[in-house]
């Protein structure tokens, strides 16, 4: 730094972090990751220049110095020629396997003066290069800075307010279109902020997602909606589904099925009672997820793809899945019947649904030249604003009680 100062130079400062490590560890013991770690380092040291320090900083956290930066453009280059030798394939203790690294960039003198700030400038970096994806290299900029400041103050208010019972759930009706009956309910989290007010979910899930926070927040909100879909039924309001949405990182087959189980015995929720919703995101994580599904399916629980048509879902894997429901995505019910494509897209999704024994249902109903086609291309629930804006339990008790005539028999 000193010598690029007086030159009037750049250095780079490169913080490197491998992807999924602790996996390794755990699965294949601290002996194979120390050797993984031998292995990433002279793979690295092969990358760079000669007159480039490569250092271990602990754990599978590496660093690297490189002197004399001409043009940014150049650490770019690095970073990928880095990431690149750390991809190659890895035999260690009879096992190939292939592992990933994120790398955070920071500049001098741009991003700091002094060394702390910066590795904590790279470091910052590095974690923007793991919510992009990871197996990537980010440059810092003040930007990250106050994007990690401001994240960071909702994440410990988000904590506060978890922890003084801030969180509440309302519900969203879910109607037959033809009779106008309530089908079931989907629980929606809001905050109810000490000075900002309700909150919706936007307020909540991005940041819960991000912390890990979002899998106590999850179960919260199953137990939460379980005990309540009990406290309907014992008030003698008529029985009717419970949709929660669950997260990806909720998905673990070593978890989250006995969770349920613990709580459909507590509560004597009826497990058919209980719908299950993922995103189609949710199933790139194939193997987890199967395995999950199939068990959640095994206790007589209901699942549902959520927002069905904005992910990746493959047709081919979608046929074997234990799935009940397709939820049509709201963005395609929202430009009906202006657009056809839209209308095309639907129509599709309906009718492969029924091809598949699948039950479909419409979000974000809003008006009845949408439910009208909906109702004509064979979709028989619509969930959205022409019926109902989600509502605290109470007022779903008086729904229910007023519309109680018009309930079918749910399977």
């Amino acid at each position: 730094m000193n010598a690029a100062q007086r030159r009037n130079g750049t250095v780079a400062l490169l913080f490197i972090d491998l992807d999924h490590f602790k996996r390794i560890n755990d699965t294949l013991g601290h002996s194979v990751g120390d050797e993984l770690l031998q292995t990433v380092a002279k793979r690295m040291r092969l990358a760079v220049r000669q007159e480039d320090t490569v250092a271990r900083l602990g754990g599978d956290e590496f660093m690297v110095i490189v002197d004399r930066v001409e043009q940014p453009v150049s650490v770019a280059e690095l970073s990928n020629r880095i990431i690149a030798r750390i991809c190659a394939p890895i035999a260690l203790a009879g096992i190939e396997f292939t592992v990933s690294a994120s790398v955070g960039i920071s500049l001098f003198p741009d991003d700091g003066l002094t060394k702390d700030d910066l590795i904590r400038a790279a470091d910052t970096a590095m974690y923007v290069a793991k919510d992009d994806g990871r197996n990537r290299f980010a440059f810092y900029t003040e930007e990250m800075t106050r994007k990690a400041t401001l994240y960071m103050e909702r994440d410990r208010d988000l904590r506060r307010g978890f922890d003084m019972g801030e969180l509440v759930l309302h519900y969203q009706p879910q109607i037959d279109m033809a009779s106008g009956a309530v089908l079931g309910v989907e629980a929606l989290i809001r905050w109810q902020h000490p000075t900002a007010g309700l909150l919706g979910p936007d307020a909540v899930i991005p940041i819960s997602e991000k912390s890990g926070l979002i899998v106590p927040i999850g179960e919260w909100v199953l137990r939460e909606a379980c005990a309540q879909a009990c406290a309907w039924r014992r008030a003698g309001l008529p029985p009717l589904r419970m949709a929660v949405n669950v997260s990806a990182r909720q998905m673990n087959p070593n978890r989250l099925p006995q969770f349920l189980k613990t709580l459909l015995d507590e509560t004597g929720l009826p497990p058919e009672r209980l719908e299950i919703e993922i995103t189609e995101s949710t199933l790139q994580n194939e193997d987890d997820c199967l395995a999950t599904l199939l068990q959640l399916k095994r206790l007589g629980l209901m699942v549902a793809i959520d927002d069905f048509g904005t992910g990746y879902s493959c047709m081919g894997s979608l046929k074997s899945l234990p799935i009940d429901r397709l939820k049509i995505d709201r963005g395609f019910i929202r430009d009906i019947p202006e657009d056809r494509d839209s209308e095309a897209i639907t129509e599709a999704i309906i009718a492969m649904a029924h091809r598949l024994n699948r039950t479909v249902i419409a979000e974000g109903v809003e008006t009845l030249a949408q439910q009208d086609f909906l109702r004509s291309r064979g979709c028989r629930e619509g969930q959205g604003y022409l019926y109902a804006r989600p509502m605290a339990a109470a007022a779903v008790a008086a729904l229910l009680a007023e519309r109680s005539c018009l309930a079918p028999e749910l399977p």
